[in-house]
């Protein structure tokens, strides 16, 4: 069992590390911090301002976003094997990153560090409001999860995964 967990997780690391390098403009929006929406959010420090985002940071902020969904889907076999042995027909329910749109809210704390909110949505999201405004979800399941991202740091935090009704 413990082999089959550990070549499940190369298989997602590798799955996800050959699509986390470039993703596609039309499967991202950067969003301007301050506006209602992200008053919203309330996960930036206090007196942080809006910035934006480069290419390059972009680049960055995708490993770094990569890194915490290798993280968070050894969280969920873990989970996964645990419950299996109480509910013999349970599936695992992986995050595969490639199948996801991104919104970035981007700001500079008053200690300078760049802090981005990613806010991921299944790409199967029906309409085109999710380039101007954040998609607030209750539920879905890991079709929503966001993020919080220090690329100053080079660290991620506050892994989210939306919960089932």
């Amino acid at each position: 069992m413990k082999r089959i967990l550990f070549i499940l997780i190369v298989l997602l690391a590798y799955t996800i590390s050959a699509h986390a390098q470039k993703i596609p403009k039309s499967q991202y929006t950067v969003l301007a911090y301050g506006t209602k929406d992200a008053l919203f959010v309330g996960r930036f420090p206090e007196g942080a301002i809006a910035t934006t985002l480069s290419n390059e940071e972009i680049t960055c902020i995708e490993q770094m976003l990569q890194a915490g969904v290798i993280d968070e889907n050894k969280r969920e076999l873990i989970r996964f094997n645990e419950l299996k042995r109480k509910m013999s027909d349970l599936k695992v329910d992986t995050i595969v990153l490639k199948k996801y749109k991104r919104q970035y809210l981007a700001a500079i704390t008053s200690g300078g560090e760049k802090i981005i909110w990613v806010n991921c949505l299944c790409s199967d999201f029906k309409n085109d409001s999710w380039r101007k405004h954040i998609v607030k979800v209750r539920d879905g399941g890991n079709c929503f999860f966001n993020v919080m991202i220090n690329l100053s740091k080079k660290t991620y935090y506050d892994f989210r995964v939306n919960g089932w009704a």
